[in-house]
């Protein structure tokens, strides 16, 4: 059964405040986290997964977002029609910017 997950409204202030790094091993709770945020991520971009749950679409979702203050990125990209890719970036940096 899909439960969607919680996240925090853009003007929370949570949202811009500086995360901690990933000093450990993720905890067993963090990692469900991460399977949650990319299914949901998946569903999202299923049209009619997304009008059944009510889905906004979405490519990424940061642990930020979902009220936890650490540095954990989740990003599923649809390669080809059907075929998902999932990543979970622990700790990202930005190298550049344009």
């Amino acid at each position: 059964m899909f439960k969607k997950l919680n996240i925090l409204d853009e003007k929370e202030k949570m949202l811009r405040t500086k995360c901690d790094p990933v000093t450990e091993e993720l905890n067993p709770k963090e990692k469900e986290l991460i399977k949650r945020g990319l299914k949901q991520l998946r569903l999202s971009q299923i049209e009619n997964m997304a009008l059944k749950y009510s889905l906004r679409p979405g490519m990424g979702l940061a642990f930020p977002q979902l009220g936890i203050a650490k540095r954990v990125i989740m990003i599923c990209h649809e390669e080809e029609p059907g075929v998902f890719k999932d990543y979970a970036v622990i700790n990202p940096k930005i190298v550049s910017n344009s």
